[in-house]
């Protein structure tokens, strides 16, 4: 038998459901117990007797049955439109989220679509495209945090304060300098224009003069080759056919912005019935 929850029914109109059909069924019981007892009434009677009681009884026995039986039957009427009222209630309430359903879907993939695009357009040097790019980008802030390592032993052993290993202060800094390049970090410090960073400013203003260093010292004729060397990442070489260091800020800054757009979609939608944290989790 089929579930009598499988129409999708909420917690309140199930319990609803299941004490009217209860209700009905004891009225039923009820009706059953009235007519058995009417054919109590009559049996053991003889033809004569049944048709002479007829006469003299039929009319108040009648009147008595339709007095019982006409209100018991107009409740079960309004019950039973009372959960037509409600199952269709529910089909709509069901129509409507389906339909909200489809409409973030639709959205979410032409989001999607044009994340995919914009992956796509991402190029470094007009050589590396799409994935390949962010590989490129991948070596190169890796590179940075490298030398970074390299260069904060290099300031403990002759200045203070020390620089302690702390790699999301140190991560943060190798990320500045590798979204807006050394060229505009440095003309940054310069102009008093501060970066976001927790780090010590004399240390950042340091490396970032040292990496300009590097990249000047580091130039081939095939490109660029450079290394870094610490206890953490020794012996580190990286050897870019383009210029390193220079930023992503023009290549990255579309990115991310429609990047947060799919994210903030996603995580603020309320059809799948999940909260931001939920969303933002799934």
């Amino acid at each position: 038998m089929r579930n009598i929850n499988s129409l999708n029914l909420d917690g309140q109109t199930f319990r609803w459901l299941k004490y009217s059909l209860w209700a009905v069924g004891f009225i039923l019981a009820v009706i059953f117990l009235i007519l058995f007892a009417a054919g109590l009434f009559i049996n053991g009677q003889t033809s004569e007797e049944i048709i002479r009681n007829t006469f003299t009884t039929s009319g108040a026995l009648g009147d008595s049955i339709s007095g019982l039986l006409t209100p018991i039957f107009g409740f079960l009427a309004v019950i039973t439109t009372f959960l037509a009222f409600i199952v269709q209630y529910q089909a709509n309430q069901q129509l409507r989220n389906d339909i909200s359903i489809d409409r973030f879907e639709t959205k979410f993939y032409e989001l999607l679509k044009l994340h995919q695009h914009n992956v796509s357009k991402i190029e470094i040097n007009n050589r590396f495209y799409g994935p390949k790019a962010f590989v490129k980008m991948y070596d190169e802030i890796r590179f940075i945090y490298a030398f970074l390592l390299e260069k904060r032993i290099s300031w403990n052993k002759s200045n203070t304060p020390k620089i302690t290993d702390q790699p999301k202060i140190l991560m943060e800094l190798a990320y500045t300098i590798f979204f807006f390049g050394v060229d505009e970090i440095r003309k940054g410090f310069k102009t008093n224009f501060v970066f976001k960073h927790k780090i010590h400013t004399p240390f950042a203003i340091y490396f970032a003069n040292e990496l300009h260093e590097l990249r000047k010292v580091g130039k081939s004729n095939n490109g660029y080759k450079v290394k870094a060397d610490s206890p953490t990442m020794p012996k580190v070489k990286w050897a870019p056919s383009y210029k390193p260091f220079g930023g992503h800020v023009s290549k990255l800054g579309h990115y991310y912005r429609h990047l947060y757009q799919l994210v903030k979609f996603v995580a603020s939608n309320s059809s799948l019935g999940l909260t931001f944290e939920e969303n933002m989790n799934t």
